[in-house]
């Protein structure tokens, strides 16, 4: 039971940290709506080839994006484009593409993992 309460709180700290994270993004989406559509875009093509449903590939975009922010992969990558954001003035993308590029060592060995 104890266990339960411990999984239940750290699933509620998640949820605020997530509406958090929504509430501080909310201008940029109001801004780009293009972007919603790409989603969903991705999400509808998910449904199709996978033979699911439009909740289900949901689902499991949303799973796959949360263990992505947990993977220390992407972490490393996503802390160089914050750097190359701040110290270079890089806009997204660019920095996006810089990262990888200094990365593509630590990316290209997860390739080789069973």
């Amino acid at each position: 039971m104890k266990q339960y309460h411990e999984e239940e709180e750290e699933m509620e700290s998640e949820i605020e940290d997530t509406e958090s994270e929504v509430s501080d993004s909310e201008s940029d989406l109001d801004e780009e709506p293009e972007h919603d559509e790409f989603v969903w875009s991705v999400i509808r093509e998910d449904a199709t080839a996978y033979n699911s449903s439009l909740l289900d590939a949901y689902k499991n975009n949303v799973i796959f994006t949360r263990r992505l922010k947990n993977d220390k992969t992407h972490r490393a990558v996503m802390e160089t484009v914050k750097r190359a954001m701040d110290e270079d003035d890089m806009d997204f993308e660019e920095a996006l593409d810089y990262a990888i590029n200094k990365r593509q060592h630590l990316i290209s060995r997860q390739s080789v993992k069973t």
